[in-house]
């Protein structure tokens, strides 16, 4: 869930924050904002540190680190768009790649893969990711289609529907309560 998740003020903007934490969870095995509670990982997410420093960090290329650190930018307005993401950084290669890891994942051939598939998937990938974490990258009825995921990364539309883990009255009251500590501030637009 992207800052201005929190804050309930967003926009399309936060398609390629999910892309960025899904992009970082293959690179790294381990989610970029992680603490023991909810309230936790929100303040985690809204002071947005990405950590490179922990194995395997140091050997991931300085390219794919300024792409992730580009895509989990906490403001909206500096944030890559899709498009960009696409344009500047993965080639036709990177591309066909992600392809073909989806379709090692798509064990039953449906065009869809479920929360086992992809567990399974990541742990054949070297990545072993709770089911918690794993929920983030699954849409509302449980499944990914390689369909959606290729026409965001065509067209930079919907990717907010991967990074749905918590149900709008979840982000409400988490909302509120890190408003209330005074964790999140909330800016007034005019």
């Amino acid at each position: 869930m992207a800052p201005e998740v929190l804050k309930r003020n967003y926009g399309p903007e936060v398609d390629v924050w999910s892309a960025g934490v899904i992009l970082y969870i293959l690179l790294c095995g381990v989610p970029p904002f992680w603490e023991e509670t909810e309230q936790g990982v929100a303040q985690a997410i809204i002071r947005s540190v990405i950590d490179f420093k922990r194995d395997p960090g140091p050997k991931i290329s300085d390219n794919a680190k300024d792409l992730v650190k580009k895509m989990l930018d906490p403001y909206p307005s500096r944030r890559l768009t899709a498009q960009q993401v696409i344009a500047e950084f993965l080639s036709a290669e990177e591309v066909a790649g992600m392809k073909e890891a989806y379709e090692m994942m798509d064990t039953g051939k449906k065009g869809k893969i479920n929360l086992g598939e992809l567990k399974n998937g990541l742990q054949k990938l070297g990545h072993q990711i709770p089911d918690a974490d794993l929920q983030i990258l699954m849409e509302a009825d449980g499944r990914i289609s390689y369909g959606e995921f290729a026409a965001m990364m065509k067209a930079g539309t919907d990717w907010r529907k991967a990074s749905r883990q918590y149900s709008r009255e979840r982000f409400n009251s988490l909302s509120l309560k890190l408003m209330r500590d005074g964790s999140l501030q909330v800016e007034n637009k005019v």
